[in-house]
């Protein structure tokens, strides 16, 4: 089976969503790698500026890991959701764009008469 040519536009706009993945991949990705040792802070340069981090023995109650992973699934679904909106819209003014085209090629060609 053929694979179908895609117009030009098509193929920018799945080139820039592949960019768009692949640039929030790696800004998800950066604390993570930032971070060696776990903590991601240099303890003996916050105390100089007169940081102390307080140490205690209670456990978190909140799940802030769970709600971070909600918050970024939400905001990734949310963005793709405008995005798809913007494409489906775009692609719904190229053609009629080019419905117009036709229309005005053909009074163009009715106006003119028969060449001879």
């Amino acid at each position: 089976m053929r694979r179908r040519r895609l117009d030009p536009a098509a193929r920018q706009r799945r080139h820039a969503l592949g960019g768009g993945l692949v640039l929030l991949a790696l800004l998800m990705a950066a604390p993570a790698l930032g971070a060696a040792d776990g903590s991601g802070y240099d303890r003996d340069a916050l105390s100089e500026r007169g940081f102390v981090a307080v140490e205690s023995g209670r456990q978190e109650s909140v799940p802030g890991g769970v709600f971070m992973l909600a918050g970024y699934i939400v905001f990734v679904g949310l963005l793709t959701g405008y995005v798809a909106r913007l494409s489906s819209k775009h692609a719904a003014a190229q053609a009629e764009l080019a419905a117009l085209r036709r229309a005005v090629e053909d009074l163009d060609d009715r106006i003119a008469g028969p060449r001879s």
